[in-house]
């Protein structure tokens, strides 16, 4: 605590020695070694509440923190599985194709208020009916040329 090394130890009894007297040197140090260890327990009480009333606040933060981590990790996890399936659809994938739905990813997506539907964005499915007109369009011009060319 104080950083005192052994012959500063010596140095100090040697002066005690000499200002106090060899009669009242031993009753000095009995005190002195008293209130050191009082001064010790002390401030290990003291060192033992502040680390106790500091804790409980530090565990309701850990607490707190885990549980929005909780709350952002399922929103994300479905954002990135909503993702691969519609890379996958725009790969030509079919959507059986990619891992399939277990027991718990069921259950785990159910409790999530707010789900998303397994629907496509409707912006894909916009551009995905968009093709099919253009080629409907397309078949169908195609197939009235070769009935004018016909006749």
């Amino acid at each position: 605590m104080f950083n005192v090394t052994g012959t500063e130890i010596i140095l100090l009894l040697l002066v005690a020695l000499i200002v106090l007297g060899p009669e009242k040197l031993p009753d000095a140090v009995r005190r002195f070694g008293r209130t050191y260890g009082e001064f010790k327990r002390m401030s290990a009480g003291f060192q033992a509440e502040l680390r106790d009333a500091l804790e409980e606040p530090s565990r309701e933060l850990r607490s707190t923190v885990q549980a929005a981590k909780d709350i952002v990790q399922t929103p994300v996890q479905e954002v990135r599985s909503t993702a691969r399936g519609v890379k996958d659809l725009a790969h030509g994938k079919t959507p059986g194709a990619a891992k399939k739905a277990t027991a718990g990813d069921a259950a785990a997506a159910a409790a999530v208020p707010g789900r998303p539907s397994d629907r496509p964005p409707p912006a894909l499915v916009a551009e995905a009916d968009a093709s099919a007109e253009a080629d409907a369009s397309a078949e169908a011009d195609a197939s009235a040329e070769a009935d004018a060319s016909a006749d």
